[in-house]
């Protein structure tokens, strides 16, 4: 299994949530990544988010103010995990926008872009759990 380090006000029920969780998930992980740190971010009105540093062959998952408010967190971590595969690509894509606009980014058609290219991982990231839980009968 991935390593995974947690900040130290992070509660050991949620600890335990996500240590379950991932495992359940584990082949989402690229074997590539070693470690994931799960951090608790006061700032993040949202669920939770991942956060993929390939160069450093890690990833850290906070967890969002809104993440004691869900019931479930299934699929939210299966999201977050998701977004090893298609997330380089949405990179990729809005790394060569900044390149062909220079010294002028952001412009408001890049703006644009950026907001698509977000817009079609997310979809993507539909499409995969979709297809998960079809694979494992959502379990």
């Amino acid at each position: 299994m991935v390593n995974l380090t947690f900040c130290s006000y992070v509660q050991e029920f949620t600890q335990n949530e996500v240590r379950e969780l991932i495992s359940k998930y584990e082949f989402l992980v690229p074997k590539w990544c070693y470690e994931i740190h799960v951090w608790y971010d006061a700032t993040d009105p949202s669920i939770c988010a991942i956060s993929i540093q390939e160069d450093y062959r890690r990833a850290s998952l906070s967890l969002g103010t809104k993440w004691h408010d869900s019931v479930t967190h299934d699929d939210d971590i299966l999201h977050e995990l998701c977004h090893f595969y298609n997330g380089g690509i949405g990179r990729v894509a809005k790394d060569a926008i900044e390149m062909i606009v220079g010294n002028d980014f952001p412009t408001p058609g890049s703006k644009i872009a950026f907001d698509h290219i977000t817009q079609a991982v997310e979809r993507c990231n539909g499409d995969l759990i979709h297809l998960i839980k079809g694979i494992t009968n959502g379990q």
